[in-house]
């Protein structure tokens, strides 16, 4: 949790010139003098200002700061029991007691994800009620990690968004990057490293935005291009994974981080030796080794190099490695480290035909395996049955809820049966308002249907325009074409595009909405056939404004098929090489707007004016119809240059959207 932090707008920052000999102090023994502090006769707002520090210079293990929290709730109550404080002192104790929550949250995280998640809800409600959103928001991310510690992803990720929302909101570029990292850091758990990395690269571009990145700031940056490199080394992308870890390793020297360096410089030593660099790898993990780092993190070191000089058959150095690393995991009683360094060891001494040896470091390798899984699996059990436990008592909770508003509801009831006269006038009126709001519910929905058929009529003929016999039999022609022509390579290819181009255009027309990205996929594999049926005489684009992100827009399906087609029907029909039709997608003034243009002979006065086609028509009225009876404009225009020659014909509108949570 984040008590104390740079995120804490929580406290006031007092500077007075009668504490300046105490607060002098500071620099030699900061908590004691911060204790000392403590017993002078200060201002309990400054006795609060003055604990907080010592929590921000203490462990949440040390039994001083889990003292404190207490201490900062008490002090808290005692002011908020003081009925002549102002509104703005209420609002400092309030936030107060809402913090404490918190960091005894935090506390208690590793030990009682349960209890900590009830602290949280506190925090929360406190937040809420005095407005203090950057404060809620920090609180989310503190219960978006306890969720995810009980495999409770679903909620983990629900939290990180509510809280990302404020901090862009409040355009806090730090906080927004951390909780973005969260969201990424939960889908890499879940082993989906494709939308671990999207979100990973979008925490990234929120760092990028920091103007002046503290110390802090830039340790999450390293971490973030740390776990982003990590990833792409576990799916064998070792480019991208060398540019981001070269990237933290960058930002981990800036600051004198000896620590994220080593680890750092271990993992790019494995990516050389996955590569077969061998003298690269060797350099990365010397280096490594060479940093000021404690046992633990030079025993990854060591277990590399080991590895490394097993690979180069050089025993002798392998074993001496090996056996440093076996060393600190006996000494700090690392099952993890014990089990790699016994693993390797065994296979030095296979490979070095030292058979006694092997045998004995396999024996004592597979004790620690299992040992392993069988801990893993407690792990497991243990967090499975947290889940269940949470699970339950909310499903516990709802029931006690339903039950009580039932009771509440019969007591109702009750009264209600021993009114006088009175009651049957509101039960005449009453049931006149029932009859009115059922006959507009009538109405609406009637209404409502009858929106609902011509939609669903407006798509069944959208649908025939788009999967038109003329359209099928060329394709398929031209697919057997390529066969006669024992291009089956090609055939296949086109072949696999059509069967999903039709599954694309056959599910989609049972949605309301489908996601940008798919829209595109479709318009792909459209592209490619009609580029088949035109004997590839032109070439297409589709552009799409770096603001606009495909997998977070959701848009009607089928709206730009028909406009596409006659581009290439018409704008094309006397080119027979060198055509180009281009599509884009652009975000002005928070609507998105699409737009085919291509290179053909344009459109005549006459044809300008009646260029209309049943597509067109029928795309026209989906828009209205979708846009709640608006006027929506088509706009279909040449293009000129500056002597007035005409390029070509571009057909505009616009797209209602909906972002897609």
């Amino acid at each position: 949790m984040f008590h104390f932090s740079r995120f804490s707008k929580l406290f006031l920052v007092v500077s007075c010139l009668f504490f300046s000999g105490a607060f002098h102090a500071l620099a030699q023994n900061p908590i004691d003098s911060l204790k000392l502090v403590l017993k002078t006769n200060i201002h309990d707002t400054l006795k609060l200002e003055v604990m907080g520090q010592i929590m921000a210079n203490t462990r949440i293990t040390d039994p001083d700061h889990v003292d404190f929290i207490g201490k900062v709730k008490s002090l808290a109550e005692k002011n908020l029991k003081n009925k002549k404080i102002s509104t703005r002192e209420k609002l400092i104790w309030r936030s107060a007691i809402g913090q404490s929550y918190s960091n005894e949250a935090s506390v208690l995280m590793s030990s009682d994800v349960m209890r900590s998640i009830e602290l949280l809800d506190k925090s929360e409600k406190i937040f809420i009620e005095i407005k203090d959103y950057h404060q809620l928001a920090m609180t989310l991310v503190g219960k978006g990690v306890c969720y995810a510690k009980i495999l409770n992803f679903t909620d983990a990720v629900k939290c990180y968004f509510r809280a990302l929302k404020y901090f862009e909101k409040e355009k806090d570029a730090g906080a927004a990057a951390y909780a973005t990292m969260q969201i990424a850091n939960a889908y890499n758990k879940q082993g989906n490293d494709e939308k671990a990395i999207l979100y990973y690269k979008k925490a990234m571009k929120h760092f990028e935005s920091l103007k002046n990145p503290n110390v802090e700031d830039i340790l999450t940056n390293i971490e973030l291009n740390h776990n982003i490199g990590h990833v792409y080394l576990l799916m064998g992308d070792y480019v991208n994974a060398e540019k981001y870890l070269k990237k933290a390793l960058g930002l981990a020297e800036s600051i004198g981080d000896t620590q994220f360096a080593s680890l750092i410089l271990d993992k790019m030593g494995r990516i050389y030796f996955k590569q077969k660099k061998y003298k690269e790898a060797l350099l990365m993990f010397e280096e490594a080794l060479k940093q000021d780092q404690s046992d633990l993190f030079k025993s990854n070191v060591y277990t590399s190099l080991g590895e490394f000089y097993i690979s180069q058959k050089k025993y002798k150095e392998a074993e001496n490695y090996l056996q440093k690393a076996l060393a600190i995991g006996l000494q700090y009683n690392s099952l993890n480290i014990e089990m790699h360094a016994r693993k390797f060891l065994y296979q030095l001494y296979k490979e070095a035909k030292q058979f006694d040896k092997s045998l004995e470091m396999y024996e004592t390798y597979a004790v620690l395996k299992d040992s392993a899984k069988i801990q893993e699996s407690r792990d497991a059990l243990k967090e499975q049955q947290l889940k269940y436990e949470f699970e339950n008592k909310e499903l516990l909770t709802k029931v006690a809820q339903q039950k009580k508003m039932a009771a509440l509801k019969l007591e109702n009831e009750q009264k209600n049966a021993r009114k006088n006269i009175i009651l049957y006038i509101v039960v005449s009126i009453a049931v006149l308002l029932l009859i009115i709001i059922l006959f507009l519910n009538y109405y609406f929905k009637q209404k409502n249907l009858a929106e609902a058929r011509k939609n669903e009529e407006l798509k069944q003929r959208l649908l025939l325009t788009q999967m038109n016999p003329h359209f099928i039999f060329n394709s398929v022609d031209n697919i057997q074409s390529l066969i006669h022509q024992k291009q089956d390579k090609e055939a296949i290819s086109y072949l696999t595009k059509f069967s999903k181009l039709t599954r694309q255009i056959l599910e989609n027309s049972r949605e309301n909405y489908i996601l940008l990205s798919e829209e595109i996929s479709m318009l792909e594999n459209y592209m490619t056939i009609q580029k088949l049926l035109y004997n590839n005489n032109f070439r297409y684009e589709i552009l799409i404004d770096e603001e606009i992100d495909p997998e977070s827009l959701l848009v009607p399906p089928m709206l730009t098929q028909p406009f596409i087609e006659n581009a290439i029907k018409h704008g094309l029909k006397n080119k027979q090489e060198d055509g180009l039709v281009r599509i884009h997608y652009r975000i002005q003034n928070e609507k998105l707007s699409f737009e085919v243009t291509d290179n053909g002979a344009g459109l005549t006065q006459e044809e300008e004016k009646q260029h209309k086609s049943l597509s067109t028509q029928i795309t026209r009225e989906r828009l209205e119809s979708i846009a709640s009876g608006k006027n929506i404009s088509i706009e279909t225009t040449n293009i000129m240059d500056t002597d007035n020659i005409i390029q070509g014909v571009k057909t505009y509108f616009e797209i209602p959207y909906v972002f897609n949570h």
